[in-house]
């Protein structure tokens, strides 16, 4: 059972991706903001962080980058979600650390795709 780091301000899509990870048999943290995402995500060392990039406090794109620069968290893989879904959007995503990038509304089909092809086998 993996430790999945959700950060969401929409209580509803938080919600839906809780039950969708937990269903799969992982375990779940929720942020309501970038700020607290940070700290859970440097004090929990979650396996997986699903970050919106359209945050308050901290935006999805600080997170990311906050992240990648932190020893501790720097290999934690990284899934976006976010309603700006242009190739040139997922481009920016993936260049600045995202290893996944997923549009909204989520096809949780294809974001359970990358939740599993990013954590490791149990």
């Amino acid at each position: 059972m993996a430790h999945v780091l959700v950060i969401d301000d929409d209580v509803s899509i938080q919600k839906m991706l809780v039950t969708v990870l937990e269903d799969d048999g992982h375990q779940v943290s929720v942020a309501d903001d970038g700020q607290q995402g940070l700290a859970l995500a440097f004090e929990d060392l979650p396996d997986l962080v699903v970050t919106d990039m359209s945050l308050p406090l901290k935006t999805g794109w600080d997170v990311i980058a906050a992240l990648k620069n932190n020893e501790s968290t720097r290999n934690t893989p990284v899934i976006a979600l976010s309603a700006y879904d242009s190739q040139g959007d997922r481009d920016a995503g993936h260049e600045a650390g995202c290893n996944a990038y997923v549009g909204k509304p989520i096809d949780f089909g294809v974001l359970m795709k990358n939740v599993r092809a990013l954590l490791p086998a149990a």
